[in-house]
């Protein structure tokens, strides 16, 4: 799934014109040198604007962004999936191995879907307390 980035615009933060490209070349491309290229700019430049707290800041959120558009997406199809795991286990057609293969896959993805809602319950809780003891 190819995942599609709006350019920066030059109105919506203080950067230059190069830091502009840099961004865009950063979010579309998976290391610096490529990115580099693509805005046609010195490796070196880009580990500069990295540097930079304004930069950097909007770096993380552009892809803050991309994260929550792409996370989105993929909720949208996980009911489906679910639906495709669990057919593919009914089928009377399919092989043992496969079946073996889902079955491990819908357990893996449930243990791995309960610790991340223990660690978020975990966190929310001491996200609570640190809030009740600044009030104190």
């Amino acid at each position: 799934m190819s995942q599609k980035v709006a350019p920066v615009e030059a109105s919506r933060v203080a950067l230059s014109d190069n830091q502009r490209r840099a961004l865009n070349a950063l979010l579309k491309n998976a290391g610096i040198t490529a990115a580099a290229k693509e805005a046609d700019l010195n490796p070196r430049t880009i580990y500069r604007y990295l540097k930079d707290p304004v930069f950097r800041a909007e770096l993380i959120k552009r892809q803050d962004a991309i994260l929550a558009s792409t996370t989105t997406a993929l909720a949208g199809n996980a009911e489906a999936a679910v639906n495709t795991l669990s057919e593919i286990l009914k089928d009377k057609k399919t092989t043992a191995s496969v079946k073996l293969r889902v079955a491990a896959l819908i357990l893996q993805s449930l243990y791995e879907l309960v610790g991340v809602q223990g660690i978020a319950q975990r966190v929310a809780e001491l996200e609570r307390l640190a809030e009740k003891g600044q009030r104190s």
